[in-house]
């Protein structure tokens, strides 16, 4: 005792675990990235599966003898096909990733197949689709122009209709048929 405070000998000293060794504690009983794996090549094999289910295992016979020649080699040219079919997934370098290559049908009639009129390259519409034109991501002042009609016609006003006009569709341009010059000297 020094001046009436308790002291003594040895202070235990605590240090702060880091976010690793927490992450690990917490962590402790779960094996997360081995069911991870499991899951992984399960999605794997039904999206690529490695043979056709049932084929040679339904008599005893095959048991005795073992697979036909022919068998063997659709086997091998299966396992070779899946083999490549997993180099090429966009997650085969990825270890923690699954992306799945799936397409949805749902998905595909929303999707254009070709790029819309006005639109020269994809690079071009996705540009444009990605800038929003809502008036919740607008100000009112651009909102407006953005949205309007090419055409404005006053409510009430009358609109002249089209004349109709035959046309010939294997007539040039600057051509007028022979029909159509009968029609103007009369």
């Amino acid at each position: 005792m020094v001046d009436g405070i308790l002291t003594s000998a040895s202070k235990p000293s605590y240090e702060l675990p880091s976010q690793e060794e927490l992450i690990r504690q917490a962590f402790a009983g779960d094996d997360i990235e081995d069911d991870f794996e499991k899951d992984k090549q399960e999605i794997l094999n039904e999206e690529n599966p490695l043979l056709l289910p049932g084929w040679g295992q339904w008599t005893d016979i095959q048991q005795k003898k073992g697979l036909p020649s022919w068998m063997v080699k659709e086997h091998e040219n299966a396992r070779r096909k899946r083999e490549e079919a997993l180099k090429k997934r966009k997650d085969a370098q990825l270890k923690n990733v699954i992306i799945s290559e799936k397409s949805s049908k749902k998905a595909e009639k929303l999707q254009t197949r070709t790029v819309p009129y006005p639109y020269t390259s994809k690079d071009v519409f996705h540009q444009s689709m990605r800038m929003p034109i809502g008036p919740e991501s607008n100000p009112a002042t651009s909102f407006g122009p953005l949205t309007r009609p090419e055409v404005v016609k006053k409510p009430g006003v009358i609109i002249k209709p089209i004349e109709f006009e035959e046309v010939n569709p294997y007539d040039k341009p600057g051509q007028q048929s022979v029909k159509n010059k009968k029609l103007n000297r009369i």
